[in-house]
């Protein structure tokens, strides 16, 4: 249930910047703020959709601030709920001087998302709207903010009402098969059944695929540079950040431990892990960071094999080389400034992938990003229909998709209608709770806890 209260918050960082935005919901917004607030007209006097100079003080009649007046009337306005917003001048103790204006004029102080939790109760956002909302505020790279401005529009709610809606038709058939025996309904086939179930589970089993793909793409992909020592590992990442990241030297060994960076190539941000050269050695600090290292491509998504293409790989390289090639690794073929000694052009037909770059001149690094983009195979995600984008979201599909087999399973083994119906209200339930249709005051409560104050 909406609390009978006004709320205000400040909206922005708390930064010094050029502006600084002050929110304000509720029945009381225009009452409140016209306390603090001198204009040539009163805010409860302004049209919705209005803007209006003027200037804020304390309740002491202390001067504040000038600023811009937005007003918002119900159910026009983010929340539903009649709303003021004030773009002040942005500096940290203007707006804490502010806010604290508005509280003493009667708002109470926001908690963590709730305008955006008012916007849900009053029917202006799903939950999975609602859900992407922090999503875009979270968004590290244009393609994680594009998946979620798409959920954000309700890609995925459009997505997963299709499937409640199709189930429903199924248990409503059902329903009158067990309600109406003597109506000649029982010759729906549950071989029908079966069929509409196992498509429809392909269906849901597409969508749970996407959560993992979009995970990464939220938190960054992850990317393990390995080779052997001088091979110029170092300097390839160097190259891909754009700065000085790693330690380059003529002398082998001298990283020993994982060095990690977040790259931003194209629309997408990489988690790219520099490693130690991987050899045999007798140095106990080296040998570690070579278990490290040897590690890091285990547990990889993607592997850049950074290769001396100027010398002929000795034995130690090659057996990397037939490790990796089964495994999902670009061969990036290095010092092309030098010369690529003609050994490489077998090895690199090894490869799905392959690129021939100077790290030092940054010839090819251009076309190593785009393999790097498209090998990671996050074009193939089609964020118009809506992804899987968070745990909860991940759990409530993974119920549903278990409800069907057991369905089909149920339809298989010869299961009575009545069964049948249950195991299908059983998807249903998951895939409500999913849009929020159903959502319980703790799962709501729950989502809205990743939220900043302010939105």
């Amino acid at each position: 249930m909406l609390e009978n209260k006004t709320i205000a918050a400040i909206s922005t960082p708390l930064a010094a910047g050029g502006i600084g935005v002050i929110r304000v919901s509720g029945k009381d917004a225009f009452s409140i703020s016209d306390k603090i607030f001198k204009g040539k007209k009163p805010i409860s006097e302004l049209s919705g959709g209005s803007l209006l100079y003027g200037k804020i003080y304390a309740l002491s009649g202390e001067f504040i601030d000038e600023v811009v007046v937005s007003v918002f009337k119900s159910p026009k306005s983010y929340t539903g709920e009649d709303t003021v917003e004030f773009s002040c001048h942005g500096s940290p103790i203007l707006l804490k001087k502010a806010l604290r204006a508005l509280l003493d004029a009667g708002a109470s102080l926001a908690g963590k998302g709730e305008f955006t939790k008012r916007a849900l109760l009053n029917g202006k956002l799903t939950l999975t709207e609602a859900e992407a909302v922090i999503d875009i505020i979270n968004a590290e790279s244009y393609l994680s903010a594009s998946l979620a401005f798409s959920n954000r529009g309700g890609a995925l709610f459009r997505r997963i009402n299709g499937y409640i809606s199709r189930l429903t038709d199924l248990a409503g058939e059902i329903s009158a098969v067990i309600d109406f025996p003597d109506e000649d309904l029982t010759d729906i086939p549950k071989e029908e059944i079966i069929s509409r179930l196992v498509s429809l589970n392909e269906e849901v089993s597409s969508l749970r695929s996407t959560f993992d793909k979009g995970e990464m793409i939220r938190r960054g992909i992850p990317i393990t540079i390995a080779g052997r020592p001088n091979a110029g590992k170092s300097s390839v990442m160097n190259a891909l950040s754009g700065t000085d990241k790693s330690i380059v030297t003529d002398i082998p060994g001298t990283t020993r431990d994982i060095i990690e960076s977040h790259i931003t190539i194209g629309d997408s941000v990489f988690i790219v892990s520099d490693t130690a050269g991987i050899r045999d050695t007798e140095n106990a600090v080296e040998k570690i960071g070579v278990q490290k290292a040897k590690e890091a491509v285990d547990s990889a998504e993607l592997v850049l094999l950074v290769l001396d293409g100027s010398v002929p790989p000795d034995k130690e390289e090659l057996d990397l080389i037939k490790e990796l090639k089964d495994k999902k690794t670009i061969a990036v073929i290095n010092k092309s400034d030098c010369g690529i000694v003609s050994e490489y052009d077998k090895i690199k037909s090894e490869f799905s992938s392959y690129a021939i770059i100077s790290a030092k001149t940054g010839e090819g690094i251009e076309n190593l990003e785009k393999i790097i983009t498209e090998a990671s195979g996050i074009e193939g995600l089609d964020a118009d229909k809506g992804i899987i984008a968070n745990e909860r979201q991940y759990d409530c599909i993974t119920r549903a998709k278990l409800a069907l087999e057991e369905t089909a399973t149920a339809a298989m083994s010869g299961a009575s209608f009545d069964v049948l119906g249950l195991l299908v209200e059983e998807a249903i339930s998951a895939l409500t709770e999913l849009t929020g249709e159903v959502a319980s005051d703790k799962i709501i409560d729950n989502v809205f806890s990743r939220f900043c104050v302010g939105k």
